[in-house]
């Protein structure tokens, strides 16, 4: 009599584990795709803005026609190859966020 108890007792512990596991698994499933969502928005924020913004060519015109210093120069690239790896990061970890979704299809 109590052995049977015992094995649905059991049962029942066994049960609700898997329930646990499979809420844990959506839930981070979720917050991933969700991180996909705020990495891929931004990386198409910084693709625009690169795009619009790469002054460089006419930043070295400028410089080579004396209308700006060269320290002025320096600092107007240092601000685009900082928004270019800013976008590199972005983008990377895009990639694994992306990464970690596909490694349940498999």
């Amino acid at each position: 009599k109590n052995k049977i108890k015992v094995q649905q007792a059991r049962l029942s512990h066994s049960e609700f584990q898997i329930q646990e596991h499979r809420i844990q698994h959506v839930s981070q499933n979720k917050q991933r795709y969700e991180s996909y969502l705020h990495w891929n928005g931004t990386v198409n924020e910084y693709q625009e803005l690169l795009r619009t913004y790469n002054n460089e060519t006419l930043l070295s015109k400028a410089l080579e026609h004396g209308e700006i210093s060269l320290i002025e120069y320096l600092m107007e690239i240092r601000y685009f190859y900082d928004a270019m790896e800013k976008y590199l990061q972005a983008e990377n970890e895009l990639h694994t966020v992306v990464a970690t979704l596909y490694k349940f299809q498999l």
